[in-house]
């Protein structure tokens, strides 16, 4: 019997992996309801697929940095982000 060549296999790191609203909810410590209504108003960054919401990790995480709080030591200079 004559062996059929194998396809290159696409390499599971290769892949972007994607994050649902549950992984998200956890992720960010928000109830899943709160985590699709940020997803349908566009106040998360995250694409839909069908009616599901899929999100990058890389993207929330950028999306966290740019929301970070700055802090204030007493005498009321701003540190800088580290």
């Amino acid at each position: 019997m004559a062996r059929r060549k194998q396809k290159n296999k696409v390499q599971p790191q290769a892949i972007p992996r994607l994050l649902d609203c549950a992984q998200v909810s956890e992720f960010l410590g928000f109830a899943k309801k709160t985590v699709w209504s940020m997803a349908a108003s566009g106040e998360i960054p995250s694409f839909c697929i069908g009616r599901h919401y899929r999100f990058r990790r890389e993207e929330l995480e950028s999306w966290l940095e740019k929301r970070r709080v700055k802090q204030r030591i007493p005498d009321g200079r701003i540190l800088p982000r580290t």
